[in-house]
């Protein structure tokens, strides 16, 4: 998908292209994570949609539930998807960042 070491910078606008396919990607990393909290949040602890919207984001966010989880499913479901979350958000950080760090690094790497 990227340049080789020996070959000069893509150009900019296969940069662009790269940027949003990542950014893309990224956000559909983000809303299938927060369909698959919504979903928990709405079969575990029989919650609206709304209401499972809002705290499928804030623990999606590392804020934490707006309204009292009640089930004990739930709550064990809310601590794995807590935890899964961040991963999500600090792989999806890595995807996103992912093609400006490399032009950098290879643009460091040709003027040495």
């Amino acid at each position: 998908m990227y340049e080789k070491m020996h070959q000069g910078l893509a150009p900019k606008s296969l940069f662009i292209l790269r940027l949003g396919a990542s950014f893309t990607f990224g956000m559909i990393l983000i809303i299938v994570t927060l369909i698959i909290g919504m979903l928990g949040l709405i079969f575990l602890d029989n919650e609206s949609h709304t209401d499972a919207f809002s705290n499928a984001a804030m623990i999606l966010s590392s804020v934490g539930t707006i309204t009292n989880v009640t089930t004990k499913s739930a709550k064990i479901f809310c601590g794995f998807y807590s935890l899964i979350s961040n991963f999500i958000y600090i792989t999806v950080i890595g995807i996103m960042f992912a093609p400006l760090i490399h032009r950098k690094l290879h643009q460091y790497h040709l003027d040495t």
